[in-house]
């Protein structure tokens, strides 16, 4: 088993472009964090979600941009696209599901370092779900939060955890694991959790900030869970691994990267006197 203090916490430099994280690797490359460009894939739960918030809003609040005019009718009380504006802008970005799943991922790593954790008043069965989780399938931390790169397909990024584990079978295996907080975990985890055990470097820090090939330092990564924590109890998921799931990482990659400059694709205007802007609408 490897010294896991090999392996601490390292930050790769990361840059923002126009909403998508690149990280600036040792080799000098560019490189894509996974989630930017697996954003490709469709998210239906999160889309649906996104929807059923701003619906929420426009009723919970429509004494806000709505009144009833002199014949009782609903009208706004803003320019309609002010209102639209409004709507879309409401439900705004609630950070306790953040900050909630931060805390777990906090006291997870403390205990699996044999650290104390801080627990914050309503956090106090975390720490014990985690002690049962390491007890039961054995689980050794090899790095928390490691920066791993893939540079034959192009990526990046942070998993929540590298550890080997013993499963129920006695197989012994090293896996990526993602914590999740939430109301659960969708099998769409399974890509970005197979992206990171596709990535052949992690960050050395005790090295300065060197790569280590993975294969060679740690084994084979073979496998994905993952680990749900609510107050209620806990739970592990096996996450699909297969070479189904690889081939559509890959592709994510490849409809981003191909898609990223999509005003590349068409021309300018080819006619002498072209329209400069859309104008009215036909309806």
């Amino acid at each position: 088993m490897p010294n896991t203090e090999v392996f601490k916490r390292e930050r790769l430099n990361a840059i923002n472009v126009k909403g998508k994280r690149y990280y600036e690797t040792p080799r000098g490359t560019m490189e894509p964090s996974v989630t930017t460009f697996l954003g490709v894939l469709p998210k239906a739960a999160l889309d649906n979600w996104k929807l059923k918030t701003v619906a929420e809003f426009a009723v919970n609040n429509v004494n806000d941009w709505a009144k009833a005019d002199e014949n009782g009718n609903l009208v706004t009380r803003m320019p309609l696209d002010a209102t639209i504006d409004t709507i879309k802008k409401g439900p705004g970005y609630d950070s306790r599901a953040r900050d909630a799943g931060e805390l777990v991922h906090k006291i997870a790593e403390d205990v699996l370092l044999g650290k104390t954790p801080y627990v914050p008043a309503g956090y106090e069965m975390v720490a014990g779900y985690i002690n049962e989780f390491v007890k039961e399938f054995d689980v050794k931390l090899i790095a928390a939060e490691p920066q791993l790169i893939n540079y034959e397909v192009g990526y990046a990024g942070s998993a929540d955890l590298l550890a080997s584990l013993t499963l129920h079978t006695g197989e012994r295996v090293n896996a990526v694991l993602d914590y999740k907080s939430g109301s659960g975990i969708y099998g769409s985890v399974a890509y970005q959790c197979s992206a990171y055990a596709h990535a052949e470097t992690i960050i050395d820090v005790e090295a300065g900030g060197v790569e280590r090939v993975i294969i060679d330092t740690i084994g084979a990564i073979t496998h994905c869970f993952g680990v749900w924590v609510r107050k209620s109890g806990w739970a592990i998921y096996e996450l699909e691994n297969s070479e189904d799931v690889w081939k559509t990482v890959q592709a994510a990659k490849y409809i981003f990267e191909s898609t990223s400059n999509e005003w590349g694709l068409r021309s300018k205007p080819l006619n002498v006197s072209p329209i400069r802007s859309a104008g009215t609408a036909w309806y």
